[in-house]
């Protein structure tokens, strides 16, 4: 029933104004109970304001007044709940009080006519108080109310039957035949007994009532359905209708087998003959769910569905024909289903759905339950219906062995059997039943029809009627049949071997069979021929390997198949379960089922241990026991001679026989030294292990094993693989090995131990293969060698598949390799168990890259249930089967969210065939897809071939891998439900990582961190390993000091690791920043008090300068005034003088012209003499120069020269000659002629050329060139020089005249300059006087701006350096301290690394300890650098964080402080163990800016909501979680995400969502102690958030100050936040300092915004820093106030934690922390004295405020009263008292006045065994012993002596009925109450709950004992 079934029945009571009693309501669950709480409220409420209408469930409905409901239920029943406390509140409570049954019977008796009813009630009663006292306890027994009014209905029936009877006799005969049919074999003769005594002489006189004309039609009916009409039966029969004439639900009880379904069948076959027509219809309540059985509403649709009861029951309702109508019900009761037909079976006779309609019941119909047992009927259940109980011996088994008999075609076998049956039989159960004990219990009937259907199948058929028949032969086959149908299921195992016990019995005590002695009876089987025993080794066919599966026949195979042979030709498994079909839930009809053998395979050692006796008496139950050591020797050296024979040399074929051998004595071995356990349930020792070891061997290539030491290393590394790789622990790991070395020892004594156990021993597929590339199974050469082979697989597999960032450490290679090897061969399956994160699901992708298989894994999304399962497995069924792909199927323990899968994977694991998992139409898809395939192999493509080939693929080509984690129950469940999970599979324990590969882990890991030292960084990765084994440790003392469970796994390990590494860079970098910039801070105030006094300096220089510039222009002004009167004096004195000069210049000027025109004529003349001389060279004229006689032109030429040449007249000689001379040196020549002075030629020498020589024709340049070109040359520069002198004559004079001219005007000219001169100096002088004025005007400006410049930089500097003085001492501290930090950052990271990524879900006790005491321990021995008082919170987060986490409502106690730094610090997601709710409060307020989403696991959509915040970087809290996580919420606490482009990709359920970095998910529970599996732990990081006592009494004493003084709670709270913003206000004004003065530019004095700004700043903070102290003066002032009411929160606090801890007395005692606080205000309210006394009792009220020393003990002793009271109203009277006495300890304790030791005895009790007791008579040894126990503590060191001193007066004490109420003998009586306490514990312990209440009383009030004292 769900709230809208509820809501709809409040709607009709409402409107009708009906009552309604809904009987047994607390069956309804929980949660619905809960919302119809509500529903009933809003009646109610309505019925109270008296309204005519109100809205219900959002609809307006009429109400009438009478409207009433009633509740009626058993609380002590199974299925029934607590009521939730809302609906407690809405019902008033009402017991039932036993009734008067005399006074029922008295009344029932006269009513039904009796008149000796006072009598015969008391009769009744007494009968029935004795059969409840002495009977046995049988759950069918009912002897109340119900019973005793059927049996008084009984009773006037027969009154009224039988007139002519007594009233006695007619009481006598009710009670005993309608008690009679229920009773136990046992009861009925001590009720008989009973009965005599109550009706004496009277039993015998009174007959059974019979109905003789039906007595036959049942005999008939009997004989009808062949059974045997014997009495006890057919009074069965009887007794079954007699009470159904007055029960219309009847129990049909009795073991399987008694007849229990004959009887019934009999009784309605019967019932037709005689005329009344009955039908049935037969129900398995326990075949279908409860709403298929009952019908159930749809819970969207509201659609009603139809069930099995519901149908049947309206059936029957409407059918009119039929006289009886039986349901009959056969299957096991239980409190699911059994309770809902309550209604049917009781007065009410009606059967009420979950639709609200009601069925009746008919006068016709009637209910038969067929049970077994009563064993889980609740005692209303019992009394509801009649009972008949079949005895098991009632019937018994000759009745079904007549009927056997007389069905037999062959008669003459009929006397014969009889004979035989009566020989054998009896005496065999009785030995059997005695003496030995079967696999599972069998009753005999099951034995005897075995031994009926074994005989079907070997007695012979006589060939004609009246043959004679063997009977040697006869009995031989009886025999056999015996030996098998009563010894073929006994127990053989190490106890006891019940098989050889009955066979020794047998050949003692039948001895008419002889067996021969080799062997028991079961070795034997009947020889026709010899007719004789013959010995089953002679039916073993010999072994086959023609096929691949391989299969050795041994004697017991052959046993076991002709047995099956035998019994399946006659069908002995053939049956319909009873009812020949099972019902269609849909039609709710039945189908039948017809011609169907049933052929089962159980392991009883192995899930539920039994099946139920009703089907297993269906089947014939044969024993398999392990075969004998010689059989499986047989068996396996057959295997491995024939393997040995395929190329091995001789030397390994003689090994054969010895490794079979050492191969059994190890597994012997193992099984004496390590054992099955309940937790080692996987330890198995059968023929799978041998085979496994046998097939791992023959895997071996001759090629590759030669030696014999080749093949022992082999043989022992099959044995590591098959019986080392699944132990857990190390123990067992060590006897592994001494088994195996003491095989190796016994076996292979000729081979060195040491080479055949030389590591690495290690055989792989991967690493070898042959010239046909295919892989070889061979022994690695070493172990680096499959490393970098692994390794260089990784590296190919990272390619091309997401990253596995993998360490190959040994370990890992060995898993790697030995995953390889189990999936290397068909039908390969591995089970990989470790905790999670241990690397399974890794190791095994790596494995399966490595032997080339696909790897397929179930993507578990929300909705994924059964049917998408096997869809998954059909994806695989085609990859593997059809396609013939080899595939990894990779199932995690997580992924399997229904039972069911496991399944189809055992089926998978078992045959390669699950079956329901293939529709029709699948299969044939599948076969149609092979047919190709199978016709190609030569074989008829029929379904059936193209099955098995596919059936064939899939276990050569699927491997499936199960990665279960061993911790919880989970795999044991699994593996006791499906055997084949261990069978099937080959086990490989992933065992904690050992320190060396920690190490090594590590040691990768950390390659890449600079700045790390090898020697320092070695010394990390040591430590990280024993930080990591430390934890494990303290997990362990977690869970045994405080009951509390957390793990550490590998991958918490490398998460460390990460988490190291970027905390490491982190912080680096922070410190880095934070350094630098507080050294540019320190950097500028440095520079700027250096600047100071160089400012200063400057600025009086400055000054200086400003007034000599000042003078300096001043003078300059004055200067300036006199020179410019100068200046105007000799410009006036100038003019004249300027105009003369001007006149002369003109005509000089016309005089230059005029010669200029002149000489201009002369120059072409020049140039041409010139040119001529440019053509002569060196060369030419040394030609010239080197004629001998030339001719005369050429002399002339030179003659020539030498008269213009010459200029001291003409020479004399001007011959040749001397002409050669002259020329001389042709440069210097050349030079001479150049420079020649033209202008001043003697006039002679010009004369004398020009007549001698240039008048002669041939004197001409064009003619002498003819000669020589040099004399040309020569010729013509003559010829020009003298046209040039002819002209220069005519110019000569006027260049004298002009000369003369010039003079003058040279004169005139400087005296005109010199006069501008002098003007101009004089202008010049007074513009360099105004330039240097200005100048000096400029320069004094500048000096004085510099000046103020220099005056405001100075200003500016003193007000920075005074502004940051604080600042600059404190920031250069902070340098230093950072300086140093920078060198210890790696041990304070690596601690902080440490604490959060693993002491969060520690306490404070154990989070100390590893901190304090291991861990630091550790890194200083390991010389790691590390700061002083390192605490890792400080490392992790600041002042400021922690005061906006106050802010934000984190508790400030230490706990929620590190838990808060552990939150923020942590890579892996959160989760809280919150359950006060202190976390989800701070992270609510802490993510409310952020847009927080909260939500539940479970909740409608609530992944759609996980996908919008990880797309938009919204947080998320998923809140109040399980123990069990949503697996499809795995990949998000794992962070697997793939990139797709610029994307990052993580997948949730089915969707591909795009991850966002500012996503942040928090997990929370409100469990208190949660049991998370470690692949939890390994996803997230634990934060225990449970309040801690110092923790809450802080948040009790805001409590109580607030409830007290609300303003100076408020004060406080305001303070707090005030605190808080003033902190981050100083940090966020710092860091804006810091960066400000970071960004400034060039000279920080220069930039006046940035230092005013900053000076803004620097009051700012001052002016905070200010409020802060007056707020901390303000605070310590409230703190005071607040401190008086501590006591208050001290006592509350200590009262939570022992109200907490009451769940360890008892898992009901569970209390809220909300309810606890209101609990605490209601006694502060309650406490007299306050302000407001309207909540105090009216007499206890003083009508005045006390004052505040005299109300705190009054709110103490209130608020402790007022908790007790509401924890012991809840509280078993068992557990009151100590409750008690833990609270007053605890106040003890607390306040300082409990002795521990003391203590410590009263709870423990010592004993010594000391000198003899000598008070023996009156001191029992135990007190003795207990005395001189506490004679070791102080003030009781004379107790035994004074025992014996003063024995008359301890005695006295000693036996006083109450000696608490009685002093102590002697000074003991001057003890304080409490050592009293010892006194009693150890001399009265009888006395000590007594003597602990007075305690109590004494020191809390006898409030807290009243209830106790006796």
């Amino acid at each position: 029933m769900d709230f809208r079934t509820m809501g709809q029945i409040f709607k009709g009571l409402a409107q009708t104004g009906s009552w309604a009693c809904l009987d047994e309501f607390n069956r309804i669950p929980v949660p619905v109970l809960s919302v119809s709480s509500t529903q009933y409220k809003s009646l109610l409420d309505a019925l109270r304001a008296q309204k005519q209408h109100f809205v219900f469930e959002e609809a307006d409905i009429a109400i009438k007044s009478s409207a009433m409901m009633f509740i009626t239920m058993n609380p002590g029943y199974p299925g029934r709940a607590e009521l939730p406390e809302s609906v407690k509140a809405l019902f008033r409570p009402v017991s039932m009080a036993i009734p008067d049954l005399a006074l029922i019977c008295e009344i029932m008796l006269m009513a039904e006519g009796f008149q000796q009813s006072k009598v015969l009630s008391r009769k009744f009663v007494i009968l029935y108080k004795l059969c409840d006292d002495l009977l046995s306890k049988s759950r069918h027994y009912d002897w109340k109310l119900r019973a005793i009014k059927t049996t008084l209905y009984v009773a006037g029936i027969m009154k009224r039957a039988a007139p002519e009877l007594s009233e006695e006799k007619v009481l006598l005969r009710a009670l005993r035949d309608f008690n009679l049919g229920k009773l136990t074999a046992d009861d009925t003769v001590i009720f008989m007994g009973l009965l005599c005594d109550l009706f004496p002489k009277m039993n015998e006189t009174v007959p059974r009532g019979v109905d003789a004309s039906f007595e036959c039609k049942v005999q008939e009916a009997a004989v009808a359905l062949g059974y045997q009409p014997e009495p006890t039966f057919c009074l069965r029969v009887s007794q079954l209708r007699e009470i159904f004439e007055v029960r219309w639900s009847v129990f049909l009880l009795g073991p399987a087998g008694c007849g229990k379904s004959a009887i019934w069948r009999t009784l309605m076959k019967a019932q037709n003959i005689y005329g009344e027509r009955t039908v049935f219809r037969a129900i398995n309540p326990k075949a279908v769910t409860r709403n298929e059985l009952y019908g159930c509403l749809h819970p969207q649709t509201r659609e009603w569905k139809e069930g099995l009861m519901s149908s049947t029951f309206r059936d029957m309702a409407h059918n009119k024909t039929n006289l009886y109508q039986w349901v009959v019900l056969d299957g096991d009761i239980d409190a699911e289903w059994i309770e809902s037909a309550n209604t049917v079976m009781d007065d009410n006779k009606v059967l009420t759905l979950a639709s609200n309609e009601r069925i009746p019941l008919t006068s016709s119909m009637r209910l038969l339950l067929e049970i077994n047992n009563m064993n889980h009927c609740s005692p209303a259940t019992v009394s509801r219906g009649g009972v008949i109980f079949v005895n098991v011996d009632d019937i018994g088994w000759k009745p079904a062995v007549e009927s056997w008999v007389d069905k037999l075609e062959c008669v003459d076998y009929k006397p014969l059997l009889g004979m035989l049956f009566s020989k054998y039989v009896d005496a065999t159960l009785e030995y059997c039943r005695r003496h030995l004990r079967n696999l599972v219990p069998l009753p005999a009937i099951n034995q005897v029809q075995t031994l009926c259907k074994i005989l079907e199948g070997v007695l012979p058929t006589p060939t004609q009627r009246g043959a004679s028949i063997d009977k040697k032969l006869l009995e031989l086959h009886f025999v056999f049949a015996c030996i098998w149908a009563f010894g073929g299921c006994l127990l053989a195992d190490k106890v006891s071997d019940c098989r050889q016990q009955f066979s020794r019995w047998w050949q003692l005590e039948h001895k008419t069979v002889v067996f021969p002695t080799e062997g028991s009876v079961f070795d034997y089987f009947v020889d026709e021929n010899n007719v004789c025993m013959s010995h089953w080794r002679n039916r073993v066919p010999k072994l086959s390997l023609a096929t691949d599966s391989v299969f050795v026949p041994t004697i017991e195979t052959a046993r076991l198949k002709y047995l099956l042979d035998l019994l399946s030709a006659i069908e002995l498994v053939r049956q319909s379960i009873d009812y020949h079909g099972w019902f269609d839930k849909q039609k709710t009809s039945q189908k039948e089922v017809t011609n169907t053998q049933y052929l089962a395979c159980m392991n009883p050692t192995a899930g539920s241990s039994f099946i139920s006796p009703r089907l297993q008496r269906h089947f014939v139950t044969i024993a398999v026991q392990m075969p004998s050591d010689d059989t499986i020797r047989s068996m396996f050296l057959q295997i491995l001679e024939h393997k040995l024979r395929d190329g091995f040399n001789e030397e390994v074929f003689r090994l054969g026989s010895r490794l079979v051998d050492a191969m059994m004595d190890l597994n012997i071995a193992m099984m004496e030294m390590v054992p099955p356990s309940t937790v080692k349930f996987h330890y198995q020792y059968n023929l799978r292990e041998l085979s496994r070891i046998c097939e791992g061997w023959c895997r071996a290539s001759s090629q590759l094993v030669g030696t014999s030491l080749e093949a022992v290393r082999l043989w022992l590394h099959e044995c590591q693989r098959v019986l080392g790789d699944r132990l857990v622990d190390n123990s067992d790991l060590i006897n592994f090995k001494k088994c195996c070395s003491i095989v190796l020892r016994k076996h292979f004594s000729d081979i060195p131990l040491a080479d055949i156990q030389a590591e690495p021993l290690l055989f792989t597929s991967f690493m070898t293969r042959n010239a046909n590339d295919l892989s070889l199974y061979a022994q690695a050469l070493s172990a680096d060698s499959v490393k970098a082979f692994l390794q260089e697989k990784l590296s190919e597999y990272n390619d091309s598949h997401v990253v596995m960032d993998l360490e190959l450490f040994p370990q890992a290679v060995d898993h790697v390799s030995r995953i390889a090897r189990i999936v290397s061969v068909p039908n390969g399956h591995a089970m990989l168990m470790g905790v999670g994160g241990s690397g399974k699901q890794s190791l095994a992708r790596l494995a399966a890259y490595v032997c080339g298989l696909e790897v397929f894994q179930i993507s578990s999304s929300a909705p994924y249930d059964s049917s998408e399962f096997k869809l998954d497995l059909l994806r695989l069924y085609y990859k593997a089967g059809v396609t013939g792909t080899p595939v990894m199927f990779l199932l995690t323990d997580n992924q399997i969210v229904n039972d069911e899968f496991l399944v189809y994977i055992s089926d998978l694991l078992a045959t390669g065939d699950a079956c329901d998992l293939c529709t029709a139409e699948d299969k044939a898809a599948l076969c149609n897809a092979v047919r190709t395939d199978v016709k190609s192999l030569g074989l008829m493509d029929t379904q059936g071939n193209c099955w098995h080939f596919i059936t064939e693929r899939i276990r050569k080509n699927l491997h499936v891998v199960l990665c279960f984690s061993p911790v919880g129950g989970q795999l044991k469940s699994c593996a006791e439900q499906f055997p084949a999970l261990i069978n099937c599979m080959t086990l490989d324990w992933f065992h904690s990582w050992p320190e060396d590969a920690l190490i090594s882990v590590a040691r990768r890991f950390l390659a890449d961190v600079p700045d790390l030292p090898n020697k320092l960084g070695e010394s990390i990765v040591q430590h990280m390993a024993f930080v990591h084994q430390s934890v494990g440790l303290a997990s362990q003392e977690y869970y045994d000091q405080f009951g509390r469970y957390n793990y550490t796994t590998q991958k918490s390990y490398l998460e460390y690791i990460s988490l190291y590494k970027s905390l490491l860079a982190s912080r680096r970098d922070q410190l880095g920043q934070a350094k630098h910039r507080l050294i540019m801070g320190v950097d500028k105030i440095t520079s700027a008090s250096h600047a100071v006094d160089k400012l200063r300096t400057n600025l009086h220089k400055e000054q200086i300068i400003v007034d000599e510039k000042r003078a300096k222009t001043q003078e300059l002004v004055e200067t300036i005034g006199q020179e410019k009167a100068k200046v105007d004096d000799e410009v006036e004195k100038g003019r004249e003088d300027e105009t003369a000069a001007a006149q002369l210049q003109a005509e000089v000027t016309a005089f230059q012209v005029e010669s200029a025109t002149e000489l201009a004529v002369a120059e072409p003349i020049i140039q041409d003499a010139v040119e001529a001389l440019q053509s002569l060279d060196k060369a030419s004229l040394g030609e010239l120069k080197s004629f001998g006689s030339p001719a005369a032109e050429i002399a002339h030429v030179v003659a020539a020269c030498m008269v213009l040449c010459s200029s001291n007249g003409i020479p004399k000689d001007l011959s040749w000659n001397a002409g050669k001379k002259f020329m001389g040196n042709t440069d210097a020549f050349l030079r001479s002629l150049l420079c020649f002075d033209k202008d001043s030629i003697p006039v002679l020498c010009v004369d004398r050329v020009e007549k001698d020589y240039i008048s002669s024709p041939n004197f001409r340049p064009e003619h002498i060139r003819t000669k020589s070109s040099a004399a040309a040359g020569l010729c013509a520069w003559v010829i020009n020089i003298c046209k040039y002198h002819r002209i220069y004559e005519v110019v000569a004079p006027k260049r004298i005249a002009l000369a003369e001219a010039n003079k003058r005007l040279d004169s005139a000219t400087k005296k005109l300059f010199g006069i501008r001169a002098r003007v101009k100096d004089l202008q010049d002088r007074v513009l360099v006087l105004e330039a240097g004025l200005q100048q000096a005007t400029e320069d004094k400006n500048v000096a004085i701006a510099q000046a103020e410049r220099t005056a405001n930089k100075a200003a500016l500097a003193q007000r920075l350096i005074t502004g940051l003085a604080g600042e600059y001492a404190r920031w250069n501290t902070s340098i230093q301290h950072m300086s140093s930090n920078e060198a210890n950052l790696v041990g304070d990271v690596l601690l902080s690394s440490s604490f959060v990524s693993y002491v969060g879900a520690f306490n404070t006790e154990l989070r100390n300890r590893l901190v304090q005491v291991d861990w630091l321990k550790d890194i200083s021995d390991r010389s790691i650098p590390l700061s002083l008082d390192v605490d890792p919170v400080e490392v992790l987060i600041d002042e400021s964080t922690k005061a906006q986490w106050a802010s934000e409502g984190l508790p400030i106690d230490s706990l929620s402080t590190q838990n808060g730094a552990i939150i923020s610090s942590s890579s892996r997601v959160p989760l809280l163990v919150d359950p006060q709710l202190q976390g989800i409060k701070w992270i609510t307020k802490h993510e409310e800016s952020f847009g927080l989403r909260v939500v539940q696991q479970g909740q409608s959509k609530y992944l759609d909501t996980v996908i919008h915040c990880i797309e938009n970087g919204v947080p998320l809290l998923i809140e109040n979680c399980g123990e069990e996580m949503d697996p499809v919420l795995d990949a998000l606490m794992k962070k697997e995400l793939t990139k797709r482009g610029h994307k990052r990709i993580m997948k949730i359920g089915d969707a591909d969502v795009e991850y966002n970095d500012s996503f942040r998910l928090y997990l929370q529970t409100r469990l208190s102690n949660p049991h998370y599996k470690p692949e939890v732990a390994a996803q997230t990081t634990l934060v225990n958030f449970c309040v801690t006592e110092a923790g809450l009494e802080e948040q009790l004493l805001a409590l109580v100050v607030n409830h007290e003084r609300p303003d100076l709670q408020e004060g406080a709270i305001q303070l707090v936040k005030q605190l808080a913003a003033y902190t981050i206000d100083l940090k966020q004004l710092e860091d804006s300092l810091l960066a400000r003065l970071a960004a400034s530019q060039g000279d920080i004095l220069e930039d006046i915004p940035l230092i005013e700004n900053l000076e803004e700043t620097k009051s700012t903070a001052v002016h905070i820093a200010n409020q802060v102290k007056h707020a901390k003066e303000t605070e310590a002032n409230i703190s005071i106030d607040r401190e008086v009411y501590r006591p208050v929160a001290v006592r509350g606090s200590l009262l939570y934690f022992l109200v907490d801890s009451l769940s360890m007395l008892d898992r009901v005692y569970q209390y809220s922390m909300a309810s606890f606080v209101q609990v605490m205000i209601r006694g502060m309210d309650r406490t007299p004295g306050g302000k407001d006394e309207s909540t105090v009792p009216v007499e206890r009220r003083l009508g005045r405020q006390l004052d505040v020393a005299e109300r705190v003990p009054m709110m103490i002793s209130e608020v402790s009263h007022q908790i007790y009271v509401y924890v012991a109203q809840g509280l078993f009277e068992r557990h009151k008292l100590l409750v008690a006495t833990e609270l007053c300890m605890r106040v003890l304790r607390k306040a300082g006045n409990l002795s521990e030791e003391k203590f410590d005895y009263i709870l423990n009790k010592p004993k010594v065994v000391a000198v003899k007791n000598c008070l023996s008579e009156w001191l029992p040894d135990s007190c003795w012993h207990a005395a001189f126990a506490l004679k070791e503590i102080d003030d009781y060191h004379a107790l035994p002596e004074d025992l014996v001193a003063s024995s008359t007066r301890w005695r006295e004490w000693m036996e006083l009925e109450h000696p608490e109420d009685e002093p102590l003998p002697g000074d003991w009586k001057r003890l304080p109450h409490f050592d009293r306490l010892l006194l009693f514990q150890a001399l009265r312990p009888d006395r000590m709950n007594a003597a602990m209440s007075k305690f109590v009383a004494s020191t809390l009030g006898t409030e807290y004992v009243t209830s106790q004292m006796k």
